[in-house]
């Protein structure tokens, strides 16, 4: 079976003493053999903002569809709320919501960041997610299937400062 996935991300990001803003563009492409392609062509749009000397941020993002026809499974359009709080060690809470083609879903995430060294960070989170389905052929007006299911998650990223403007980071859940 010959399949496969391209994607590619843009995104500005303007930091300042208060917070950050940032916009963007998102395009994902999946291709298996015998079944149509699915394409997502998406909007990023988000911010956050620093409280209690920079211990305490909250942050939102959006990813809108740009157009939904055929889009991607795992790139629907997506919010999150969420906040941090603490310094080397960061407390994390999130609320995301999907609203796909077929699925939906509601995840909440509690979990930790940690500083590891310069530019190093380990994350752990556990996570709560409700998938809502409406499957093909299922008549109008019939309740959607709904599945919860919890899930952990570990990652390790690193960053690095190309220049006082750039920065390069690099990732892996």
């Amino acid at each position: 079976m010959d399949a496969g996935r391209n994607v590619a991300n843009a995104q500005l990001t303007y930091h300042s003493d208060w917070g950050a803003v940032n916009s963007g563009v998102q395009w994902a492409k999946d291709t298996v053999a015998g079944i149509d392609t699915a394409e997502s062509r998406q909007a990023l749009v988000g911010g956050s903002r620093y409280f209690l000397d920079r211990k305490l941020t909250l942050h939102t993002q959006g990813e809108f569809l740009l157009d939904d026809a055929h889009s991607s499974a795992d790139f629907p359009a997506r919010y999150l709320l969420g906040a941090t709080y603490g310094n080397e060690v960061q407390w994390v809470l999130t609320q995301e919501w999907t609203d796909g083609q077929a699925v939906d879903t509601s995840m909440t995430r509690i979990g930790v960041h940690a500083a590891l060294w310069k530019g190093g960070r380990l994350t752990g989170t556990l996570n709560q997610n409700w998938l809502q389905s409406q499957p093909q052929g299922q008549p109008q007006g019939e309740l959607p299937k709904t599945a919860p299911y919890t899930f952990g998650q570990l990652g390790l990223s690193q960053t690095f400062q190309v220049d006082e403007r750039w920065r390069l980071n690099l990732s892996t859940d």
